[in-house]
This record gives C-alpha cells, sequence and structure tokens, in this order.
C-alpha cells in the first residue's frame, strides 16, 4: 500500500473548515426550528409580592462592601395573625392550666421572610440552642484552617466547674481520652454532649466568638456567666444566616 504524508497545515485547515460547517448547519437547523414552530418561550419566574418595609442586618468591618446576612420583613406578616391568636389562646390555656409560667412562640416563613410570634419580647435561657453559634465559631475556623478539625483535645472533668446533665442519655466523650473537633462537634450536636461543649468553649478564641454575636446584632455576651438571655426572635437569627448561607 501507498502511503503519503500530509502536511500538517492541511490537516488543520480541514478541521477550522469542517467546524465552521457543522456550527452553520446548526444555525440553519436552529433557524428552521423556529421558522416551523416559533421561538421558545422563556421560563417563567416565580414572584412574590411584598407585604411591607424590610429589614435588613449586614456585616460591617470592610472597606468597599456590606455582605448581607439576612432580611425580614420589620413589622408581622398580616396573614398569620389568625395563627398567632389560635397560639396566643393555647398559651394562655396551659398557662391558667399551671402547665408553664410563660411561653413564647416565633415562626418564620424562610423563602419569604413572613413571620409572627407571641410573647416575642419575652427573654429565656436559650440552653442548648446557643450550642449552634459554637458549631458555626468552629465551621468558620475550619474554613480558614481545615487542619483544625482534626486537632485533638483531651476530656478532664472539672471540680471548679459544675456542667448540667444532659435531659436525655446519649452517647458521651470519656475522661481522659482524646478527641478531635470534628468528634467533638457530632457528640455536642447529635447527641447533645454538655461536656463535649465544655471542651469546645475552652478551646475557642473568645473575642472572636464575641465578634460573631456582635455582626449578627445580638448582644455581647458574657462567656464568664452562666446564662445568656435571649428572646426567640434574636434566637432564631443563628437559623436565618445557617439558611442563606451567610
Amino acid at each position: 500500500m501507498l502511503t503519503r504524508k500530509v502536511p500538517a497545515y492541511y490537516s488543520l485547515l480541514a478541521l477550522v473548515i469542517g467546524s465552521l460547517a457543522a456550527i452553520l448547519a446548526m444555525s440553519i437547523g436552529f433557524r428552521h426550528s423556529l421558522w416551523l414552530f416559533g421561538p421558545v418561550p422563556l421560563a417563567r419566574t416565580a414572584s412574590v409580592a411584598c407585604p411591607g418595609a424590610f429589614s435588613n442586618q449586614r456585616m460591617g468591618g470592610f472597606a468597599l462592601t456590606k455582605p448581607l446576612l439576612f432580611a425580614e420583613l420589620s413589622q408581622p406578616a398580616p396573614s398569620y395573625l389568625p395563627l398567632q391568636q389560635k397560639l396566643a389562646a393555647l398559651i394562655n390555656a396551659h398557662k391558667a392550666a399551671g402547665h408553664v409560667t410563660s411561653a413564647s412562640v416565633y415562626i418564620r416563613t424562610f423563602d419569604h421572610g413572613e413571620w409572627t410570634a407571641v410573647n416575642g419580647a419575652e427573654s429565656f435561657d436559650p440552653g442548648s440552642m446557643l450550642k449552634i453559634p459554637v458549631l458555626m465559631y468552629w465551621l468558620e475556623k475550619a474554613e480558614q484552617d481545615p487542619g483544625c478539625m482534626r486537632r485533638t483535645f483531651t476530656y478532664r472533668p472539672r471540680t471548679d466547674k459544675v456542667v448540667p446533665a444532659p435531659r436525655f442519655q446519649g452517647a458521651h466523650i470519656e475522661a481522659g481520652r482524646p478527641y478531635t473537633v470534628e468528634e467533638l462537634l457530632r457528640f455536642m450536636i447529635v447527641h447533645s454532649d454538655n461536656n463535649a461543649t465544655l471542651v469546645l468553649n475552652e478551646n475557642l478564641d473568645a473575642p472572636r466568638f464575641i465578634a460573631m454575636f456582635e455582626e449578627l446584632g445580638l448582644p455581647r455576651p458574657d462567656i464568664r456567666a452562666s446564662r445568656y438571655p435571649l428572646n426567640c426572635r434574636d434566637l432564631s437569627v443563628f437559623l436565618k444566616v445557617l439558611y442563606n448561607a451567610t
């Protein structure tokens, strides 16, 4: 069989001509389809009527931008008034029966920003809900230093500090054993282990932890105090920024 070498530029020229022919054919086919079927309609996007003025919380500390943390209606949504009245009646019934001394409810539709509350200004001890900002602190730290999740800390019981017992018995860390930060976070969130929370609290950067509350527009916490009272709407801020991934 006889073979003949083809110059490289011939092959390149053939590739370019073939590509242009393919593009031209697709263009003709697309115009032909438009002539047959008409223009393709654009997808319609859902729109939500804004029922009132919005307020927002932005992060400071930047020279040229103010990142949005969350936004919501400044006032309770009028459409939630029947639900608010039912909840208020239910709480009053339980108070009259002696089941509770006080109760507070906050409800928010995340994708619309509508909300309502009953006794929303009353402050309570958040208890284990404060484990959420501890989790957020360590996950933020892991973004800057991924290796921190592999750092190990050993739980050593303290006689100078009383750690409240959890309301339910689940898996918990053991004294004298080293645990990674990732393992401690899992014990804290999945099993509500207060000892794991204590270890994580003892090893976080207190100024940065406090600054996180201030950035969210919350009162400055005293990390030495045993209580940090919040109302239910303030407490919901942590869930808002998690939902918005901000």
